[in-house]
């Protein structure tokens, strides 16, 4: 938000787990794949709410449910805040060539008040993915992450969450996700990032000590 004006950043689709850790998120990517068509739709809404709240300059994140065959955007939650799941420091800069926390003081700063937040456009940008790796129920033995990632020519970054030794529970939620990958690719190359992300979801090894 500058000077009371809501700009929209991105777009990105959350898509969480069906199996235990019910609804944890496992992946985030952009641009979104469901939006099309909505982005007018949910900017209206969130100008609405910034002109509510009274919001002048600052961040502010929502996150909308796109429900029925016509996807209508029903707003679940929003917050005036950078954000988390490595979408400010890592999806950001990548889609955007942009630093988001660089821009936020910028935005924010009273000695800044001319600054204009620059519009962000889908077309040509990269794709980015970022991906989660579940936890399961016990005390983790081992835990690796796939050596072709690491030099993967979209790589973006790789975290450890846990480790070995630890003990994870699925009803604990995005808490004890097990850790975080993120590669992107060229517009032309979308759907095989999408191919290439859950090939190495599944080649990451996960173990866990055998139970009583």
């Amino acid at each position: 938000v500058s000077h009371g004006r809501f700009s929209t950043a991105l777009i990105t689709d959350k898509i969480v787990s069906k199996e235990p850790p019910l609804f944890a998120e496992l992946k985030h990517r952009f641009p979104s794949q469901w939006a099309a068509g909505q982005e007018e739709k949910i900017h209206e809404i969130m100008q609405t709410i910034v002109e509510a709240t009274g919001i002048q300059a600052g961040p502010v994140v929502a996150e909308f449910l796109l429900a029925g065959r016509k996807k209508t955007p029903h707003l679940v939650e929003v917050s005036p805040d950078p954000g988390g799941e490595y979408l400010a420091d890592h999806l950001f800069p990548v889609v955007t060539g942009r630093d988001f926390f660089e821009e936020m003081v910028r935005n924010s700063s009273l000695f800044l008040r001319d600054y204009e937040v620059e519009a962000v456009t889908n077309i040509g940008a990269p794709h980015a993915v970022i991906r989660f790796i579940p936890q399961k129920d016990g005390k983790l033995r081992e835990l690796r992450l796939p050596q072709e990632l690491f030099v993967h020519p979209g790589f973006l970054f790789a975290n450890m969450l846990r480790y070995p030794g630890d003990v994870t529970s699925t009803t604990a939620g995005n808490s004890d996700r097990l850790a975080v990958f993120g590669i992107s690719a060229d517009h032309e190359r979308a759907d095989e990032l999408e191919h290439e992300v859950e090939d190495f979801a599944r080649k990451t090894i996960v173990e866990y000590e055998a139970g009583r």
